[in-house]
């Protein structure tokens, strides 16, 4: 596994997002695998549609800055 940053508004198809441990998650791993290629709206934030692999497998969307700096697992290895 090798992980790298990225910023959100350039995530990929594939790349699994890293939370180790999340305090959202009651410090439980996350793994998020992104489902497309995120929108980012004019007020900055982009939104990524995923799909939870850590624990049953469901979707959701996650909102972030788009400059902010994302823990992933790129698709394809490291890039």
């Amino acid at each position: 596994m090798h992980i790298i940053s990225r910023p959100a508004r350039d995530l990929r198809a594939g790349d699994i997002i890293v939370r180790d441990p999340d305090p959202n998650h009651h410090g439980q791993p996350v793994r998020w695998r992104v489902h497309s290629r995120p929108t980012t709206g004019p007020n900055g934030v982009t939104i990524v549609d995923y799909w939870d692999i850590a624990d049953e497998p469901r979707p959701g969307i996650g909102h972030y800055q788009a400059g902010a700096d994302v823990h992933v697992e790129p698709v394809g290895g490291a890039q």
